[in-house]
């Protein structure tokens, strides 16, 4: 039997109310589905009940019970990403390998190819202020976006540079309706017209990969950050004309080296200042001011020989 990972965790976490969340905190539960490790794990925004999680080969599983149930709606394929339009959670954007870019608008029962031209998609978000808006990360070309709900995909990239920084390993899109924020190789970029020009927004944060990032719901100037093999997260207040490190994240377990890192972020709906990390290694998480303090969350660390 496999535990959920911390990132599956988080992003269950980030969907329910902050309440909810502050009092089921300390405690988990394992929910499965079980038989993998858990590398995708999307709540639908307007219904936290729904649920959607992909396991290393086995395929996508679907829950409407919070968790509870499991039934397979893709099976045998790898998941990079999965987005849920937020206001009808049986619309779902998934890339598979292979299988390529594909949506569902009935939960998964059936699913339809989308046409994008790029070798690979690393990343999916849907806007939630106009969910007809999709926007796809890529490993080699920069960011696309979509206007009519993945019909049609066009090449939204313009300022950001060529080369490494075009490798986009995630998207966060807060409510305020075109703010975009990518994570690439070269920091973090950020859009402010629906992905169509983009601008550096990495003043403060070190040079290097930005692996992980959580845009706060609501709040578009805030957003978190850890960097590639890093147990530091940062944050910016001001949408990211700077970031501060919010802090070190408490030691890792002994045996562990320098190989636990932050692999996860997760913001409270309500409140900006509560975040989850989950690591590598140490389990996962919480601070309710911004960063300043951190707690263990309940989630047991791994073993330090994990690879």
């Amino acid at each position: 039997m496999t535990r959920l990972s911390a990132a599956a965790l988080l992003a269950a976490a980030a969907a329910v109310t902050p309440v909810t969340v502050a009092s089921a905190a300390t405690s988990w539960t394992p929910l499965g589905p079980f038989g993998g490790s858990v590398q995708t794990l999307t709540v639908a925004a307007s219904d936290p009940r729904t649920l959607y999680a992909s396991l290393n080969a086995a395929g996508l599983f679907r829950s409407a019970d919070g968790g509870l149930t499991w039934t397979p709606i893709h099976a045998g394929t790898a998941l990079s990403n999965v987005a849920v339009d937020p206001s009808r959670p049986a619309t779902i954007y998934a890339y598979f390998d292979p299988g390529g870019l594909q949506k569902s608008t009935d939960g998964g029962a059936h699913w339809t190819p989308l046409t994008i031209q790029v070798s690979a998609v690393t990343a999916l978000a849907v806007d939630p202020a106009r969910p007809t808006r999709v926007y796809a990360g890529t490993s080699a070309q920069g960011v696309w976006r979509s206007t009519d709900a993945g019909a049609s995909w066009q090449p939204a990239r313009v300022n950001l540079p060529p080369g490494d920084a075009r490798v986009v390993f995630q998207l966060a899109v807060p409510k305020a309706g075109g703010i975009v924020y990518a994570a690439t190789d070269a920091g973090v970029f950020k859009s402010t017209d629906g992905a169509l020009t983009w601008r550096s927004a990495s003043q403060g944060l070190p040079a290097g990969t930005v692996l992980v990032l959580a845009a706060a719901p609501s709040d578009p100037k805030r957003v978190y950050a850890s960097l590639l093999n890093s147990r530091t997260v940062y944050r910016t207040t001001n949408g990211g004309a700077s970031w501060q490190r919010a802090a070190l994240l408490p030691p890792a377990p002994p045996g562990a080296g320098n190989r636990d890192k932050v692999t996860a972020l997760a913001v409270s709906p309500g409140a900006p200042g509560t975040v989850w990390a989950g690591t590598l290694l140490s389990g996962l998480f919480r601070t309710a001011d911004s960063g300043a303090h951190w707690t263990g969350a309940g989630l047991p660390p791994q073993e330090a020989g994990v690879p």
